[in-house]
């Protein structure tokens, strides 16, 4: 996720988590519950939630990073800059590792 929770213009967008750890939120047929979140960096916020689907009762553990240096309607912080191009690196380097075939 690359942009605030907040915008200045409403509907922009939606908060789609529960924000307090050990919360679910349900929308339709799928539950979601905030198991942790951790501050990685000075602009990363990483969350860890269990997502279900009620009508197959499956469920799977998600990690969401959110970069938090990118205000609404302007550029990266100059200082968070550096952090965003990691995160950029880390995510493609694992999907080139856990989903290459």
């Amino acid at each position: 996720m690359i942009v605030t929770l907040v915008h200045q213009i409403p509907g922009d967008c939606s908060l789609y988590f529960p924000t307090q750890a050990g919360s679910t939120d349900t929308y339709g047929d799928i539950k979601v519950t905030l198991n942790e979140e951790e501050q990685e960096q000075s602009f990363i916020m990483r969350r860890n939630f269990s997502v279900t689907d009620t009508t197959k009762q499956t469920s799977v553990n998600v990690a969401h990073y959110h970069f938090q240096g990118w205000e609404d309607w302007q550029l990266p912080k100059s200082s968070a800059r550096s952090q965003l191009a990691s995160l950029v690196e880390q995510a493609a380097d694992y999907v080139t590792e856990n989903h290459s075939k």
